[in-house]
């Protein structure tokens, strides 16, 4: 699964993403607000930070529009648009399981034409011991963005009018790697260059056709470390979003 993940995305790694025209101004005034701009010049592309994104919080999404790739700030937690009550399904909508997307209504309307990708520096996963939940931070080798796989949704809000995105992030049974900490991981996808990421985010291009894709791809090499508890909490008194929740702590990894 993938409950918690991290993106730390300068103006270098926007470029790779997309074109700076392709970042809308509310998007821009929205991380303005939440203090997530990183530090750049008048001339330059913003930059995105945040160590511990959690469900419900909006981080950027990769999306075909128009035929080009654009950056949108988006709710992590998907609701479909012909979801008609005013509060959000009581059920957890962060993750999607791959083996559900075309058996379950809730997630078939968007496979075809509202797919999209998460830009990740990494994730976090937890090793139960006892009852110690021990996260550890899992990234690739190199340090690159990868991306999960996703879904997302154009929401209407039933009693205020408010047009608004959503999304979710697939998950796939577990590799050999994470096979120790969870049974299921986030859908991956390594090199922003690789063809897979513009096979997945074409509308034109149904789902049928990019599960075969999907499922010959190559996982990005991967590496992992134990990090502080202090990235569990959840309420908004004891949540902690800063750069030291990635360092190693002492005690090694045991994987």
């Amino acid at each position: 699964m993938c409950g918690r993940y991290v993106l730390v995305m300068g103006e270098d790694g926007i470029g790779q993403l997309i074109r700076e025209q392709d970042i809308s101004r509310e998007w821009l005034s929205q991380l303005e607000l939440e203090g997530r701009v990183l530090e750049t010049s008048s001339t330059e592309s913003p930059g995105f930070s945040s160590y511990n994104i959690a469900p419900t919080q909006r981080a950027p999404i990769v999306i075909n529009r128009g035929g080009s790739r654009q950056l949108e700030l988006a709710r992590w937690s998907f609701i479909p648009p012909w979801w008609k009550e005013e509060k959000p399904p009581k059920f957890s909508t962060f993750n999607s399981r791959d083996d559900k997307l075309k058996s379950s209504g809730f997630w078939r309307g968007a496979l075809n034409q509202y797919r999209c990708m998460v830009p990740a520096s990494g994730f976090y996963e937890w090793e139960r011991r006892g009852k110690e939940r021990l996260p550890y931070y899992i990234h690739r080798k190199d340090d690159e963005l990868m991306a999960f796989a996703g879904l997302y949704s154009l929401r209407t809000h039933p009693e205020t009018g408010e047009t608004f995105t959503t999304f979710t992030v697939i998950t796939t049974p577990t590799n050999s790697f994470m096979e120790p900490l969870h049974d299921r991981i986030p859908l991956t996808f390594g090199s922003i260059e690789d063809e897979l990421w513009s096979i997945w985010l074409d509308p034109q291009t149904k789902f049928e056709q990019v599960e075969q894709h999907v499922t010959a791809r190559e996982w990005p090499e991967m590496t992992m470390h134990r990090v502080s508890t202090d990235v569990n909490a959840t309420g908004k008194a004891k949540y902690v979003n800063e750069p030291r929740l990635i360092d190693s702590v002492e005690e090694q990894g045991r994987f």
